[in-house]
């Protein structure tokens, strides 16, 4: 998949500078395509088509990275902080994924991440 992803990604940075689509979108227009696509994923979902499934998250995918390469682009933030931020959080909510604690059910696992989530400082608090 890693290959795959690359591919993917260098195939919408050229898209971004040879397509004509493409260098008129912003994150907002993005934005109202992924929701588009969600919707579409969710209908794939009820039909239990897994074709169609695999093809809307592709969708998905595809537009994520797409918003994510215009952010980069108007200098919102990078890729790799974007990515790196996620990664960080997920490892603080869940900390039995990398400090070798066990969690006992499920109940424990909802009570470490809602209070280390409750603990956080949201972004939009901090200006």
């Amino acid at each position: 998949m890693n290959d795959s992803l690359k591919e993917l990604i260098e195939l919408l940075k050229i898209n971004r500078k040879k397509s004509f689509w493409a260098k008129e979108q912003s994150v907002q227009n993005m934005a109202e395509e992924l929701i588009s696509e969600v919707k579409e994923f969710e209908e794939a979902l009820t039909s239990g088509n897994k074709e169609h499934l695999k093809h809307e998250l592709g969708d998905i995918l595809m537009d994520l990275l797409h918003i994510l390469l215009i952010c980069e682009e108007q200098g919102y933030f990078t890729s790799k902080e974007a990515v790196q931020e996620i990664v960080e959080r997920l490892k603080w909510r869940k900390p039995f994924l990398v400090d070798g604690s066990e969690i006992k059910n499920k109940e424990e696992e909802y009570k470490i991440w809602n209070a280390r989530k409750a603990a956080e400082q949201r972004p939009e608090e901090q200006e």
